[in-house]
């Protein structure tokens, strides 16, 4: 079983999905590729001419680790991965960059295009548990908790986000199971919120053996 979190920057989607492997409910966590990606202070900076390289780097490396997660999964499916972010939440971003203005029109049916083609040999997740915060509240949270590369990111941006973040989620819920939590609560109640999606998820799981299907190409949300 392939568990995805998805949520604005600031919706605790990494406490959450530790959390959840903590809470002994999950068995393997697949952290957001952050450490590793080299455009990160770059596009901070300069979006314009950071954008499509950064959205490229992503889109490879969450395919990468949702392509190992699915042959995982279905080699034992008693196994529960969780995944901070997926492959399906990166279109999310792309769809911003080119609504902001940082990525043209030509990069971003390009990126169309890969996303397209990686989608063809995935499954979607079992469960995408969508932590729901307002631009307003993720605005909010990023100023808590100060983190130098956010500085720069303007309510417009989030506002924009959250726009696609709801478009994708209605999509995304005639594929597979989506579970909305609202996440400007504590954090145990989230927490709890969450590990009763995946318990419900996997009992469900385990009474039919169904998989999901093959991923068809979501269209361009425009």
């Amino acid at each position: 079983m392939i568990i995805a979190v998805e949520g604005l920057i600031g919706a605790s989607k990494s406490t959450n999905s530790k959390g959840l492997v903590d809470a002994g409910v999950c068995d393997k966590y697949i952290p957001e590729p952050v450490q590793e990606n080299p455009y990160l202070e770059e596009y901070y900076k300069d979006p314009y001419s950071t954008s499509f390289k950064i959205q490229c780097f992503l889109l490879n490396a969450r395919y990468k680790s949702f392509q190992k997660a699915q042959w995982e999964s279905l080699a034992n499916p008693d196994i529960k991965i969780v995944a901070d972010r997926s492959f399906y939440g990166d279109y999310s971003f792309a769809r911003v960059q080119r609504d902001e203005g940082f990525m043209s029109e030509l990069d971003f049916n390009t990126y169309q295009d890969f996303h397209l083609t990686y989608q063809m040999s995935l499954l979607f997740p079992e469960l995408i548990i969508y932590l729901r915060l307002t631009p307003e509240q993720a605005l909010e949270r990023i100023s808590q908790r100060a983190r130098g590369c956010e500085s720069g990111i303007k309510m417009s941006y989030l506002q924009d986000l959250h726009v696609a973040y709801e478009d994708l989620m209605q999509e995304l819920s005639v594929k597979t199971q989506v579970v909305i939590i609202d996440a400007y609560r504590s954090r145990d109640d989230v927490l709890q919120d969450c590990i009763k999606a995946v318990n419900e998820t996997y009992t469900k799981m385990k009474e039919h053996r169904v998989r999901g299907r093959f991923a068809g190409y979501m269209g361009s949300f425009v």
